[in-house]
């Protein structure tokens, strides 16, 4: 690590003090799900990918099969594998935000939240790896400060579906030659090749039941071995307490006021509050401001 890493070390070890998680790699962190919430989980995103493509067209006796077919079967996938909500599963959308919110309170990760980045992505990673033609594929290492996050934000990573072992997330840490000033937004992950390549994997516990926590910092990306199937995980992006504001300004980022929700909110979606959206099949969004995110969605009470 650098003098960069270590100072921000410093800052994500003392909020991680504070919660659940326990570090294994500098700068990440992970906190084991209760079974009984983890498995909770796993129903709930296979009910909403259900609802995504329709409950005929989904082979419940073969997960393998039916997740390398939703892409086809699907509208609301986008080029990256989010999985959108639309009028027609947002409310079982706002199901699985209950189950996260249980398994945040676990975690005690609550006290260390300043604000969560909304909304946080179910997506499918195929077996296919994305275009090197896109600005953004996620498959290359990457850090969310790039395409606007803030950089007092960590990314929370969840593996939730089919093949966990041979299609998932590695992290790296960038050598020595890392400066502050690649943390902001670029045109395309690809401008980041020469950092790229100076970057080591770090060894992280990233296996079915853990969630795993990552520093902005630091990069990471989709890994797939030549026999991997599909499989299916939730990522979302939180910003920590924690960071200094003065040191790690966020005039570069993209967020909007709209993008963040408090602890308060987060919390009381599935209870006092439900995720909404005016779109259906065909409709696409494109935001007017923000980071760009391809989910219309509002909460109103219910």
């Amino acid at each position: 690590m650098n003098d960069y890493h270590l100072q921000r070390k410093k800052f994500f070890d003392e909020a991680i003090s504070r919660t659940g998680f326990r570090s294994q790699a500098p700068l990440t962190a992970t906190f084991r799900i209760p079974c009984h919430l983890f498995s909770k989980l796993q129903i709930q995103v296979q009910e909403y990918l259900k609802a995504s493509c329709g409950s005929n067209e989904f082979h419940e006796g073969d997960l393998q099969k039916a997740l390398t077919e939703f892409p086809t079967k699907a509208k609301n996938i986008s080029t990256s594998g989010i999985v959108i909500p639309k009028s027609y599963c947002d409310n079982k959308f706002t199901e699985v935000h209950q189950t996260i919110a249980e398994i945040m309170e676990q975690s005690q990760i609550a006290d260390v939240v300043e604000f969560w980045i909304y909304p946080f992505n179910i997506r499918l990673k195929g077996t296919l790896p994305g275009s090197d033609s896109r600005a953004y594929p996620t498959e290359l290492p990457h850090s969310e400060t790039w395409v606007g996050c803030s950089l007092r934000s960590v990314l929370l990573h969840i593996p939730i579906l089919g093949d966990l072992s041979n299609n998932l997330l590695k992290v790296w840490m960038p050598g020595e030659r890392f400066e502050a000033s690649w943390l902001k937004p670029l045109s395309s992950y690809h401008e980041a090749q020469d950092l790229i390549q100076d970057s080591t994997e770090l060894d992280v516990n990233n296996i079915p039941g853990n969630m795993l926590m990552v520093d902005s910092s630091l990069l990471h990306g989709t890994h797939r071995t030549s026999s991997a199937g599909a499989r299916v995980s939730i990522d979302l992006n939180v910003v920590l307490k924690s960071y200094d504001a003065n040191i790690y300004k966020d005039d570069a980022n993209l967020l909007v006021e709209r993008q963040k929700l408090s602890n308060e909110h987060f919390f009381k979606i599935g209870k006092s509050l439900r995720v909404t959206s005016p779109d259906g099949e065909d409709d696409i969004f494109n935001p007017p401001d923000g980071m760009r995110h391809p989910a219309n969605i509002k909460l109103v009470k219910i």
